[in-house]
């Protein structure tokens, strides 16, 4: 934790691991340590731009790529960065996963209140992409995330 200004950051974390040199703010601010200021978030729109409801706020970050490939992300390397990758992010994932990281909050739960987690996040996975192949060796427990279309092209 970094505290500027009498306000309290933690390192912002994606997919549980720490992205050096980006710290957020229980209040969705967002500090780069390298540049020595804020990042200003942009507005992610339901629809057109500017017309409706905002979806979120996102920001973007830098960071090397190696510990990241390593892990087997396929984040292509930035432009005129070849070691190093762009990361967008939403501002509510940060400020969650660095002050209330979610393997923490499902220690403190209940089995009954996992259970019902696991139930509504839970969906089931045709292993070879085949919709018509209903046998139970092709059908496997999932959750949104692992059951994408995005996800599987990269494995």
């Amino acid at each position: 934790m970094i505290t500027i200004n009498g306000i309290d950051y933690m390192p912002v974390r994606k997919h549980g691991h720490i992205i050096p040199n980006y710290y957020v703010s229980k209040n969705g601010e967002v500090w780069n340590n390298l540049t020595k200021k804020h990042i200003k978030p942009y507005v992610v729109w339901r629809g057109k731009k500017g017309i409706g409801k905002p979806k979120c706020m996102d920001f973007s970050m830098t960071a090397l790529g190696q510990p990241w490939w390593d892990r087997g992300y396929q984040y292509k390397p930035k432009k005129g960065m070849p070691d190093c990758i762009e990361f967008r992010m939403k501002v509510h994932l940060a400020v969650m996963d660095s002050w209330d990281p979610y393997i923490e909050r499902i220690k403190k739960m209940s089995r009954e209140q996992l259970e019902d987690l696991v139930y509504k996040s839970m969906m089931i996975d045709h292993k070879n992409d085949d919709p018509l192949d209903n046998r139970i060796e092709n059908l496997e427990y999932s959750n949104p995330f692992a059951n994408s279309n995005y996800i599987k092209e990269w494995n």
